[in-house]
């Protein structure tokens, strides 16, 4: 089948990786895929340069912003329905708000209309904004949900037909994540030891991501766990106020690490851990960070916010809690005197992450919701192209 997948933003922030990768693997399984997102003034975009090396074919010539705009919109309908009408697609696959009211518009101008599905990343039912709702509601053939409790919300509230709300496991590389042993290197340039218990977080360093609850915890969880370290990895506009000052505040700054952003070592830096914390999800609700983190081995502190406790097996890959600094540290503490329990864990989110998790998996249970989709579609006429049709 030809699929059109639209991603408006130029940034390589939250949904972007999750809907590149989709792309990729479907484009694997034997689909003509082609992707489109957002550039900035200059023409610039990570996500179009990350999904070129991925080989997909993009489509030149749309904004795409992330924002609302009148001009810019109307511009993108026009060029949009013209390429279609020239290229027709079975499927458009609409990731954020904006690119789902240009692909509504421009399918509507089409020759041969697509179905319209939408992957709606969101965590819980009351994250998801008013403007999303709208267009779920006006035009939307097929939704894909990565939550649990949205699944269950989605037909009520968007008045959809239960069989066109389809939820979707969220989806990691596991080929390059999966159990390894440590780099020692890696953990000397970090100054980090084997003797170290090492609680990492990773997140964009901002002032709702709860980062003064999990210091105060590990300076709660020193006084039982002197040798304990704790790894943040991620960057943002507030790391001075919500990081550096705040460690100095209480006191722990020789136990923190910042590892700033990673890129090309990012799984060598992650696999220092010995416990992932992960206490709010950020704009990708389906928390990809902890996903790779469990494929990695690495058992997890979760906090019973989002999709989190949908992810994470109290007692079983991990800890799930409700976020105070007292049950933190008591939890930091539980698993830094347990190696055993902490080997356990690690194994069992590794196992988890490797079944669920893969991205083959995913492009197969999104190719199956596009073709139930398209059976009833009268404009479908079945293309030698792919597995699934």
């Amino acid at each position: 089948m030809k699929i059109l997948h639209l991603f408006s933003n130029w940034k390589w922030t939250g949904p972007a990786e999750p809907a590149v990768n989709l792309a990729t693997a479907l484009q694997a399984r034997g689909h003509e895929v082609h992707f489109a997102c957002g550039h900035d003034r200059d023409g610039r975009s990570l996500i179009a340069r990350r999904a070129e090396e991925r080989g997909l074919a993009l489509l030149d010539g749309l904004r795409l912003s992330k924002h609302r705009g009148l001009l810019a919109g109307a511009g993108d309908v026009k060029r949009l329905a013209g390429w279609l009408r020239e290229n027709p697609v079975d499927v458009l696959h609409a990731h954020m708000d904006n690119d789902h009211a240009v692909a509504a518009k421009a399918a509507g101008k089409a020759n041969a209309r697509p179905i319209l599905v939408r992957s709606l990343y969101a965590g819980d039912a009351t994250s998801v904004g008013r403007r999303t709702e709208q267009l779920v509601r006006s035009r939307c053939d097929a939704l894909l949900v990565f939550s649990r409790a949205v699944a269950e919300n989605a037909p009520q509230r968007y008045g959809l037909p239960r069989e066109n709300v389809h939820r979707i496991e969220g989806a990691i590389d596991t080929e390059r994540f999966n159990p390894r042993p440590r780099k020692p290197a890696v953990m000397r340039k970090l100054g980090l030891t084997e003797e170290n218990f090492i609680a990492g977080m990773v997140a964009r360093m901002q002032r709702h991501r709860r980062f003064d609850i999990f210091f105060a915890a590990i300076r709660e969880a020193l006084r039982e766990l002197p040798k304990l370290k704790a790894l943040v990895i991620g960057r943002g506009t507030h790391a001075r106020e919500v990081g550096h000052e705040e460690v100095k505040r209480l006191g722990i700054a020789g136990h923190v690490i910042f590892a700033g952003y990673r890129a090309g070592d990012f799984v060598d830096v992650a696999n220092c851990m010995d416990v992932k914390v992960f206490l709010v999800p950020g704009s990708d609700g389906s928390c990809r960070a902890v996903r790779e983190c469990m494929a990695l081995g690495k058992p997890v502190i979760a906090a019973k916010r989002g999709m989190l406790p949908e992810i994470v097996d109290d007692g079983a890959t991990g800890i799930v809690l409700e976020d105070t600094v007292k049950n933190l540290a008591d939890a930091l503490v539980r698993l830094g005197k347990d190696e055993h329990g902490r080997e356990r864990m690690g194994k069992a989110a590794a196992r988890k992450a490797q079944s669920r998790f893969s991205l083959s998996a995913q492009a197969e249970a999104v190719e199956k919701a596009y073709n139930k989709k398209l059976a009833t579609n009268p404009h479908f006429s079945p293309r030698d192209v792919g597995n699934g049709l």
